[in-house]
């Protein structure tokens, strides 16, 4: 379908609505139970075929964990405000807990994070086309998928939502009730530092894994080494989880 340009680098398809279709039975009709509707990514398979956007608009923690419980997916911003998503895991709301959770170079203390980052543009002289080179990607050329991310026109290009959460931390009470297996991911040169990280470090069953020669956007500029640790990491915890399930 043909697109129209509704602005400055935007574009749009004619979408529909429920209410612009119409299903009409035919001849010949099915059982649903006949009717499979499920996808699978690898290994692990989900009923509902609903995958929710990792916006903090959209995907809240207990929409997520709602969303799984139902058979779809929902994947939650951790870089946004849902970085809060911890508070809500280790709370007294009653929520069910994820089987084991994944922290992509996250920052635990936020004025830590910030602290870093001034120290490190200091030993550069202040030279911000240097800290993007050395700290943010140290790919070259830049991966397409980064440079569409921060295009003019593009959410990735004005938005900055480290502002909204300047002061966040980790409450130390949070630390010590989670759990359940933690994968820290982290990369060498990211200005996501491990000091940056540390009150992450405490958690009883983190597993900190430090990408040699990457810089922040590790799933770009290593994505077969960031996707091994991944898959390593959800096959060890998401299986035993899953076995432990089966005998109980």
């Amino acid at each position: 379908m043909a697109e129209v340009e509704i602005g400055i680098y935007k574009s749009a398809r004619q979408a529909y609505g429920f209410d612009d279709i119409a299903i009409v039975p035919s001849r010949r009709t099915r059982d649903p139970e006949d009717v499979d509707i499920s996808w699978q990514i690898d290994a692990y398979k989900f009923e509902l075929p609903v995958l929710g956007s990792a916006m903090d608009g959209a995907i809240s923690p207990a929409t997520a964990i709602e969303m799984g419980r139902l058979g779809g997916l929902g994947v939650l911003n951790l870089e946004g405000l849902w970085t809060l998503a911890f508070e809500a895991l280790t709370s007294e709301l009653g929520l069910p807990l994820p089987r084991s959770l994944t922290l992509s170079n996250v920052p635990s203390s936020v004025p830590v994070l910030l602290a870093e980052v001034a120290a490190l543009l200091a030993d550069l002289d202040g030279d911000a086309a240097g800290f993007d080179a050395a700290h943010v990607c140290r790919s070259t050329p830049r991966p397409p998928e980064l440079l569409a991310a921060y295009a003019p026109g593009h959410p990735g290009h004005h938005w900055r939502g480290v502002d909204v959460i300047a002061d966040w931390s980790a409450p130390e009470h949070g630390l010590h009730s989670l759990t359940l297996p933690v994968l820290l991911l982290a990369a060498e040169h990211d200005f996501v530092t491990l000091r940056s990280m540390q009150a992450w470090q405490q958690l009883a069953q983190q597993h900190l894994v430090v990408i040699p020669g990457a810089a922040h956007h590790a799933l770009l500029e290593q994505p077969e080494v960031y996707g091994a640790c991944l898959e390593s990491f959800l096959r060890q915890h998401e299986s035993a989880s899953t076995n432990n399930s089966q005998h109980s």
